[in-house]
């Protein structure tokens, strides 16, 4: 995204940065839903509806890796079963785990925006140290040793998520490619 400004009036100044900031901030929601619409172009909309609503929830700033499932399957007026019922037949990770690989995936997505690591990302957002490397180690057994260098790869964390929901691997630069 390239924006230019010509000699923008003072008063306007704050209203232009307002609405730059907005259009930053909305970038890795934008691109967290492209890549799920291209790993899950069709879900029937019991499950569309989940996927909708795990997004808001990481992006629309509650607490990253500390939303619940129960509170997700409430407002879609669905039990807790009934959710990990549609999330087998989906091919996607448990709930639990969707909601952790979402905010891990969105994690890297605002690191990449800011050239950051994604620890340091992490850190930024409040994210307690302790927590984001359980959910690394939860998310990412074999490859947690790697260390935060390999997090910051969003081709391997995003590789890994595929092959956690069982799709082609071809998912993966269909993904990469939406991002630019």
């Amino acid at each position: 995204m390239r924006i230019e400004l010509h000699q923008p009036i003072t008063e306007e100044l704050p209203i232009l940065r307002h609405y730059i900031r907005w259009l930053l901030d909305a970038a890795p929601q934008q691109q967290l839903r492209r890549i799920l619409e291209i790993l899950f172009p069709d879900p029937p909309p019991r499950l569309g509806s989940f996927l909708h609503r795990t997004l808001e929830s990481v992006t629309q700033g509650s607490p990253i890796f500390s939303i619940s499932v129960g509170d997700n399957a409430e407002a879609l007026n669905l039990s807790d079963r009934t959710l990990q019922r549609l999330c087998q037949r989906g091919h996607l990770p448990g709930p639990k785990r969707m909601l952790l690989w979402t905010g891990l995936l969105y994690l890297i997505l605002v690191a990449r925006l800011n050239r950051a690591s994604v620890t340091e990302t992490a850190s930024t957002l409040g994210i307690p140290r302790k927590r984001f490397s359980e959910v690394c180690r939860e998310l990412l057994r074999q490859k947690h040793s790697l260390g935060p260098l390999w997090l910051d790869d969003s081709h391997a964390t995003l590789t890994a998520f595929v092959e956690e929901c069982v799709l082609p691997p071809q998912k993966v630069a269909e993904a990469l490619a939406a991002l630019g």
